[in-house]
């Protein structure tokens, strides 16, 4: 779990949270995608639109709506004040009997909170948000318990194109966003064929190479094309970042973009 930046909440007119982004970050704890989340929450990988992204069970989320709060150092270096947060919180590695006031809470007490007043931390596994706005922490916590929470991740032409994990009450969702989700799915079995169809993961595994993350991504918006996220291990002598097919077939080969340094 690492720290994320630019969160952003969705309201409606009301002024009720209908979904919390948590932002991200360039690190690898934001490419790796969201399998033990999903698996934890027992969301439906077979699903289309918004059925994938719904959860069908509530483990080991927890609060700390029912204490006092969390004081935390606010971020502001002209006027340090301390903050009291609430937060909504998941490890896939919670064990039976684990507290909302527990040292795990701890583990994240000299955070800063955003402009905002907002404190979002997540990974592959589990997520964390803290937030000085007590109302929208409970409207969360109320709709994981109810099984009302949606949770996918952000690059697509809804409210919240930026990228980031986001966590959706389900029947607040407009009609627009779901018939959005249904066609990004669409898009994301695509691009998934079109990546598999490059053959280049077979070619990496025949060269011995291992990585952490190898990402398909449309090379631009004729998606005629695909690229990759690449997190390399042995990152001493190779370098992460987009690369195309043909980066990757040099990199088999010893040479090009990936590597710190050519063979010969």
């Amino acid at each position: 779990m690492r720290r994320s930046f630019n969160e952003s909440i969705w309201r409606n007119d009301d002024g009720q949270v209908i979904a919390v982004n948590l932002g991200s970050d360039f690190c690898a704890e934001h490419e790796f995608g969201i399998k033990g989340i999903k698996s934890s929450f027992g969301m439906n990988p077979d699903a289309i639109g918004i059925s994938r992204h719904m959860i069908t069970r509530n483990q080991r989320v927890v609060n700390n709506l029912d204490t006092k709060g969390l004081l935390i150092q606010k971020y502001d270096w002209r006027d340090k004040k301390k903050a009291k947060v609430f937060g909504i919180a998941h490890d896939r590695h919670f064990h039976t009997g684990y507290t909302a006031d527990s040292d795990w809470w701890g583990r994240f007490s000299k955070d800063s909170l955003s402009k905002d007043g907002n404190c979002p931390l997540w990974g592959e596994d589990d997520f964390c948000f803290m937030s000085e706005d007590r109302q929208l922490i409970s409207d969360l916590v109320d709709a994981f318990s109810r099984l009302d929470i949606s949770i996918w991740l952000g690059g697509r032409s809804t409210p919240f194109s930026n990228g980031g994990l986001i966590l959706a009450i389900t029947s607040r969702l407009p009609k627009e966003t779901i018939d959005d989700l249904h066609e990004f799915d669409m898009d994301q079995i695509a691009l998934k064929k079109a990546a598999a169809d490059t053959g280049i993961e077979q070619i990496l595994k025949e060269a011995g190479l291992k990585w952490y993350a190898l990402s398909p991504s449309w090379d631009d918006a004729t998606k005629s094309s695909v690229i990759f996220w690449l997190n390399p291990r042995d990152q001493q002598i190779h370098n992460s970042g987009w690369m195309t097919v043909e980066d990757l077939k040099d990199w088999a080969e010893g040479k090009g973009k990936v590597m710190k340094t050519q063979k010969g």
